[in-house]
This record gives C-alpha cells, structure tokens and sequence, in this order.
C-alpha cells in the first residue's frame, strides 16, 4: 500500500506519466473501498459477538508477544521500563493482580520504547484492565501501599495522553487549498475508539460550510492515508506530500467513487496559498519535463495555434506525416484569410481532468461545456457555450489533450464555436487597419450553475482556463469582409429570399413599427421568404396569413443587423425568435 501511495503522489503531482494518474489513483479508490468494506464487516461482526457475550474484544495488543523478552527480534532499541515486578510487600492476597497489572503496564511501555506500536485507544482498554486490578488488590489488602502501582498507572495515563496529541493525522488550523474551496479546516484533534479513530474537519466556500470527518481503522497508529466523509458531497482519501517547504505540509485531497476519480486537489499547511501552488506547479513542471511528449506539443501547451495553410496536426507537420514538411503557424493575418487552430490543454491534462483538479466533481462523462471567448480589441465581443453531450465531443472533454478545428473558411460554412466571435467583430463596424484578437478555450463544470444570474450573465461561473492564443495581430482592408459574405442561414451573409411586393410590404410595416417605436436601428431593406396559413383549430376555417420574411437594418455606428420579422394584412406582428445577427459590414 505504502508504494502505491507514493506512486499515486508522484503521478498526481507530476512527476511521473500524467496519463497515468486515473488509472493508479483509481486502483487506490477501489483498494480503499475494500478495506472500508472489509473492516464494517469485522466491525459489525466484533458487535454481534459483543452484544452476546457481554465483553469487550481483545485488543490488538493482547495478541502481542511480549518483544522485549524475545533476543531474536534483532531491534536496537532498548527497553527504559521503570514498571516494577511482582507485588509489594507487606501486601496480603494481592500477588497475583499486581503481576497482572504489571504484566499490562509493561505493553504500555514497550509502545513508549518503541518496541510495539499499539493504538491509543487498544492502550487506554489495557489501562482500564488495570485499574480493574488496582481496585481489586485495595478490596483484598485494605492496608496495601498501592502508591507505587498507582504512580505507574499515572505515568502510562500521562503518556497515552501524549501519545494522543502526537497521533493527530492533520495539525489543528486552516489550510490553504489548491481549489474553488476557499478554505479547509481541522476543527479538532483526533477522537480515539474501538473500532476507527476519527478526525473532524470543514470545507468551506463563499457561502457553504460542509462538515466532514476523516478516519482510520482503531489499530493503524500511523497511517498512510485517511478516508472521509462530507456530508452532500462524497467519500475520498487524504495523503500527505513528501516536500522540501520547511515546517510547510502538503496533502492530496481526492473525491473517490470506488475506482472513479471525481474531484483532486491539494491542502498546505503552514503556508500561503501561492506557495502551495508554486509547490504544485513546479512538480507538475517536472512530470512535464519527465513525460515522453514530443518538442511540439511540450512547447505549446496551455496555447491555441493558429495557421492559414491548412489543419494543423498534432505533431506540427503540414500533412500529419512525421517525414512531411512543418505547418507555417502565425500569429499575424488579414481578416478574411482562412484560418484553422489547434488547442493543446494546459498541462497536457484532459479538460475534464482540469475540471476535477478543482476540488469539485463535474456530474460525470458528460458533466462539462466548453466555452469559447473571442476578444477582440481587449473587449469580449462573443462566446459559444457547447454542452458536451454527443460522443464526439465526449471524446474531447474526457480523452483528448489537444485537438485541432475550422476557424473559419471563406467558402464553407461559419464555426459555430467562432460564429458569435466574427458576428461581434461585424458590430463593431471596425475600421480599416490592424486589430488585435484573442481566442480563450475554457472548460466549464455544468454541474454547478448560478440560478440567479439575469440575462447575458454566466451561469455557469465554475471554470478553468484550458488555453489561449495570446494576442494575435489582424489586419482589416477594404477586401476583409467580402469572404464573409457567402449568403445562408449556415455562414455569414445575408439570409436569401424573394424582394417582391411582400417584401416591399414587410420593409414598409416595420419601418412603420421603427419609427413609432423609436428604433435605433433603420431598416433598410427586406426580402420575403415564407407564408404562413392559419385555421381554426377547431373548424378548420382559414382565417389569416402570416408573411415572413428578413429585414436589414443599419445601426447608428454603420454596421449592419438583420432579424426575421412577420407582417398580417399589411401590418407588422412581430420578430422571429432567435434570428436577430450581425452581418458583415459590407458585401459590395
């Protein structure tokens, strides 16, 4: 156990083969699992017999040899009893419960000798038995000096004590976190039993609070590990971090369910949170540096590439042959120029692994969104929000590290994850000249959403940053918006349809409804592409039509907006939900 632990910090932590970490922090999960399982059944068993016959079970330590006897066990250390032999004198009838005493004090102290290791709880059991005799030699012999008994009594008592204090898992305090928690705190030292030995703790957020509470099997005086529990939340394990940060200590802290890793992050102690993270990041350098990643994707990691030759691989060759030539990648283009990008994840990670390394579980496979911002000139000008449902795109959020998309093609259809990018830069009306533009990919866990965000806030406010294109340099000219301009409701251009009299109609009702409504934006022209009849739904009769058709409108900083609109009897009955868009500035 002890090497797998430390095979699942490294990797954790980077300094092995980051893929490998769900594969061995799983076998952890399921190990864990089964021991759970197996000691609430030693556990429920230990009950029963105790509900039968009355008694206590024996404890670990009775099972003990007596070490110190044994000249064979080949130790170095060196018994420091002060425990006395036998009775006192001038004491009648009591030989045979203070050898018992003895014999029982003597466990205690081979523990504080280092001989045995017995739990804190199994050594207040012994003490408990002799007490038992002490009372028992006092009944006999009224008149024995039990003084010394007595004093080796509360010699062992002060050292279960100590032993007590020294046997807390986690120090008392507030630790730093690595996660979305704001804080992790051990409310209390541990709390000895019989059957596991417990530890309370809180994590918290903004405005959450959930209690929990860490444990280990009763007879595991220095454990490897510690599972918990948090109410709301799920069961997992914490593991302490070998590391050179003075009287600093880090865990790991992993949300478990049985071989399924749901939610990492690390704790420190005695240290500021961006120590803890430097901590953190620097062996995640390291597993990087150790991973067996090509010189491409090591050096673009965390980055969104940009070319205008063609898709780019992922191990930078023009045609995706290792002997073909490299793919020219640029951070400068002129609007308009077809562009394709690759996305290598921050870390070499997964987005999904991102999601989880915030300390909070997305709701499973298909728990996580991509988000996508284009920022344009410094101000966010549109984003997609992708649920990742279809297998597709699954495959993306839970197994890939890095993948390739379409920017944009001059004759084919927009990209969705860029259409809302472009038609914010068409807003804006930009002028001729260079621009800059930044492409972000995030990974959002849709599993924590904002119920009381208004419209056009983020509703899902729990994300990581995957990558980022850095600023890119864009030149506008007077031939830029002319590839944009390919007409369909799939691309950039103007929707298509018939300029009749009903579209001369449909533009005449809308100007009408502009004007009384104070519009900003002024139609300007309009084209007509569907009829729609209405009949009673009961008897059937016709009774009237809808014209449908789209109107472009010019804004007052000159871009160009369109919107689908209807129109009955010649006046103006309203918009088509969800048509409203930017086209180009210009298609001449």
């Amino acid at each position: 156990m002890k090497k797998l632990s430390i095979i699942v910090l490294m990797l954790s932590l980077g300094l092995g083969s980051i893929q490998n970490v769900h594969a061995q922090l799983g076998k952890l999960g399921k190990k864990v699992s089964n021991k759970v399982k197996m000691e609430e059944r030693k556990i429920k068993k230990t009950i029963n017999n105790a509900e039968k016959t009355g008694k206590l079970p024996k404890t670990k330590t009775d099972k003990i040899s007596n070490i110190s006897k044994n000249s064979n066990m080949g130790t170095t250390k060196t018994a420091t009893s002060s425990i006395g032999i036998g009775g006192e004198e001038n004491c009648k009838s009591t030989e045979y419960f203070f050898k018992n005493a003895r014999k029982d004090l003597k466990k205690i102290q081979d523990d504080k000798d280092g001989l045995v290791d017995t739990s804190p709880f199994d050594m207040e059991t012994i003490l408990e038995r002799v007490n038992n005799y002490l009372e028992k030699i006092r009944a006999r012999d009224p008149n024995c000096d039990t003084s010394k008994l007595e004093g080796e009594i509360s010699d062992a008592k002060n050292y279960i004590n100590e032993k007590k204090g020294s046997g807390t898992f986690m120090e008392v305090g507030t630790y730093v976190t690595t996660g979305i928690w704001k804080k992790f705190t051990i409310d209390g030292a541990v709390e000895f039993s019989w059957d596991k030995n417990k530890q309370p703790f809180t994590l918290e957020e903004v405005d959450v609070a959930l209690k929990g509470e860490l444990s280990f099997p009763s007879n595991e005086t220095k454990p490897e590990y510690f599972t918990f529990e948090i109410k709301g939340l799920g069961n997992g394990v914490i593991i302490p971090v070998p590391t050179e940060t003075g009287s600093g200590k880090i865990y790991q802290w992993a949300l478990l369910n049985g071989e399924e890793i749901l939610a990492i992050m690390y704790l420190g102690n005695n240290m500021s949170e961006e120590e803890l993270k430097e901590v953190v990041a620097e062996r995640t350098s390291e597993g990087i540096e150790q991973a067996n990643l090509s010189t491409f994707t090591k050096n673009n990691l965390g980055k969104i590439l940009v070319s205008t030759e063609g898709p780019i691989y992922a191990n930078g060759k023009r045609d995706g042959h290792s002997s073909g030539t490299d793919i020219t990648l640029t951070d400068s283009f002129t609007l308009g120029d077809p562009l394709w990008t690759r996305t290598f994840v921050e870390d070499h990670r997964t987005p999904i692994e991102l999601l989880k390394l915030t300390g909070y579980p997305p709701a499973g496979k298909i728990g996580a969104a991509i988000r996508t911002r284009v920022i344009f000139d410094g101000k966010e000008v549109g984003q997609d929000f992708l649920r990742c449902t279809k297998p597709d795109d699954v495959k993306i959020t839970n197994e890939a590290t890095n993948y390739r998309e379409a920017m944009f093609k001059p004759n084919g259809n927009a990209q969705d994850p860029y259409r809302e990018g472009f038609e914010g830069i068409f807003a804006l009306n930009p002028g001729y000249g260079e621009h800059t533009l930044e492409i972000q990919k995030w990974v959002v866990n849709y599993n924590v959403a904002d119920t009381n965000a208004g419209e056009g806030e983020n509703k899902f406010p729990l994300e990581v940053l995957m990558a980022t294109s850095g600023e890119l340099k864009v030149q506008i000219t007077r031939d830029s918006w002319k590839p944009f301009c390919n007409s369909g409701g799939k691309n950039y251009g103007a929707i298509k349809g018939a300029k009749n009299h009903l579209a001369s109609q449909l533009l005449a009702a809308v100007k009408r409804e502009a004007s009384k409504s104070g519009w900003k934006e002024k139609p300007q022209s309009a084209v007509y592409t569907e009829t729609i009849n209405v009949y009673h739904e009961i008897t059937g009769v016709f009774m009237y039509s809808i014209i449908q058709g789209y109107i472009t409108s010019l804004m007052p900083n000159g871009s160009r907006l369109e919107q689908g609109f209807q129109m009955v009897d010649g006046a103006y009955h309203g918009t088509i939900h969800g048509t409203q868009r930017y086209l180009p500035p210009t298609c001449k």
